[in-house]
């Protein structure tokens, strides 16, 4: 499958360590250097970073699934209003940036904090710019190479000794990116049910980049009281039939470039379609993908909650619970 050409625009800022762009220009001039690949957590051969071929199996419940994605859009049930995979964070929303996730990816020179949480101990280092997200989760999330972690946090605060977290979840970042508990898991490996923290926003250096190298996580309207590998458990009492853990993807047959998508758009649905995006959470709403926390950015790139409305549902399929496509 053909990928968009790489994007490039004028150095704004540095957000967390990251390089984001004040516009979207067209492809680099021959004279300017190409700047390194956006770092992707776990080994290259990981579940996480190994994509879907074509023929990898459908669901057999594939199609209940996606019909009642369509029920729950043409009856608003559960404040579900929308035919297609919502953006989460992005600038134009009544609130903006709610729902997106602040991403921060420490230096060497970063203070170390020890966070406790959930009987776990984490020592990372926390850039002196990074924050928690604006919504009730209060989340946020760290890339720290210097002690090859990712961490993600939940009801983060600063403190005046450091910084606490309720909850939180870390992987390593030369492992495969699997929990501990879990067949082809890795000591050390814990929490959010085992969704790996670097498929859980879809962030700006990779978008510019032309193109994202890992399962997203997505989360559905209603979950079923169920799971399946790679996570260890569910959220409870909900009501929906779609278990977490499956991943949904754009089906192959789809072709993209008919879709009217800025190129933006069209590497965040290419990834879709190329990775799938795993059922991670309920989210009581639309069904979404939440993006990094930089709305500027978004907005510049064309990034909208409503990128990928020219792909309804019956674009999409789930692929067979439980599947391991390496």
């Amino acid at each position: 499958m053909s990928h968009p050409k790489k994007i490039a625009g004028k150095t704004r800022l540095i957000l967390g360590g990251m390089v984001v762009s004040s516009f979207l220009a067209g492809a680099l001039p021959a004279q300017a250097v190409v700047p390194p690949a956006p770092y992707v957590a776990y080994t290259t051969t990981s579940y996480w970073n190994t994509p879907l071929s074509a023929n990898a199996p459908v669901d057999p419940n594939s199609a209940r699934y996606i019909n009642e994605a369509m029920s729950a859009w043409r009856t608003g049930a559960n404040d579900v209003k929308f035919n297609y995979m919502q953006m989460r964070g992005t600038p134009e929303q009544t609130s903006p940036n709610v729902g997106a996730l602040p991403l921060f990816i420490a230096q060497p020179t970063d203070r170390l904090y020890t966070i406790n949480a959930q009987g776990r101990t984490v020592n990372v280092r926390i850039p002196a710019n990074a924050f928690p997200g604006t919504s009730a989760d209060n989340a946020m999330q760290i890339i720290d190479r210097s002690t090859n972690q990712i961490v993600g946090m939940w009801h983060a605060r600063k403190t005046s000794s450091g910084w606490a977290a309720d909850a939180m979840d870390r992987q390593w970042l030369n492992s495969g990116g699997i929990i501990e508990s879990q067949s082809g898991g890795t000591s050390g490996n814990f929490g959010h049910y085992g969704v790996a923290a670097g498929s859980r926003v879809i962030r700006v250096d990779e978008v510019r980049a032309g193109k994202i190298t890992h399962r997203l996580e997505a989360f559905w309207h209603e979950t079923a009281q169920t799971h399946f590998w790679p996570m260890s458990g569910h959220e409870k009492g909900k009501n929906g039939i779609v278990p977490e853990g499956i991943v949904i993807r754009i089906k192959p047959s789809v072709d993209l470039s008919r879709r009217g998508l800025n190129p933006a758009e069209l590497v965040i649905a290419t990834a879709f379609q190329d990775y799938g995006a795993i059922i991670g959470d309920n989210s009581g709403v639309s069904s979404l993908h939440r993006v990094q926390f930089a709305g500027a950015d978004w907005k510049a790139l064309g990034v909208t909650s409503d990128s990928l409305k020219s792909i309804p549902w019956t674009d999409w399929e789930f692929v067979k619970g439980g599947y391991d496509p390496r």
